[in-house]
C-alpha cells in the first residue's frame, strides 16, 4: 500500500465541533462525525481530559488506577 494512500486530508471532512481543554482552554480536538468518548492528555497543557463527542463537551480526568 502506498503511505500517500494513508493520509486523511481534514479540509475534505465536515467538522462537526471544536472542543476545548477544560484545564486550560487552549488545547482543543476537532470532531469529524465521531462517536463515544475518548480520554488522552491535552496537546498543551499535558493533563488527561475524557473528549465526549456525543455532548461535545471536555471533562477534568483522573487516570484509573491500574489493579492486577
Amino acid at each position: 500500500m502506498d503511505t500517500a494512500e494513508m493520509v486523511v486530508d481534514l479540509n475534505e471532512l465536515d467538522q462537526d465541533a471544536v472542543i476545548e481543554c477544560p484545564y486550560c482552554h487552549k488545547g482543543k480536538t476537532y470532531s469529524y462525525g465521531a462517536r463515544g468518548k475518548e480520554s488522552c492528555s491535552c496537546y498543551n497543557c499535558k493533563r488527561l481530559v475524557l473528549w465526549d463527542f456525543d455532548r461535545m463537551k471536555a471533562y477534568k480526568a483522573r487516570a484509573k488506577k491500574f489493579v492486577r
